[in-house]
């Protein structure tokens, strides 16, 4: 089923209701491990869902304030997590 949302950008309503929708199909992952230096960021990452991701979503990596407040810092990842199977990690 396309539903277009990928050719356009969506309004905050109907994105907050895909998200939703996403939260409910058995998507879950950790990071279990971070590295950060200067140049570069490591992160391991493990699908603990139940669902392998099939769309190549954009990933970031949200440094919070000691608060838990907006992020302080985000780094936009460059590398992908399609095909990380269920129980499978990825660095």
């Amino acid at each position: 089923m396309d539903t277009g949302m990928f050719r356009e950008k969506a309004n905050p309503e109907r994105h907050a209701r895909a998200l939703e929708a996403v939260r409910r199909m058995g998507y879950e992952s950790r990071v279990t491990s971070l590295t950060l230096d200067k140049n570069s960021h490591e992160l391991t990452l493990i699908n603990q869902g139940v669902a392998p991701f099939y769309h190549p979503w954009p990933a970031h990596l949200g440094i919070l304030h000691p608060s838990g407040t907006d992020p302080k810092e985000e780094i936009h990842l460059s590398n992908k997590i399609t095909g990380v199977l269920p129980g499978q990690s990825a660095v």
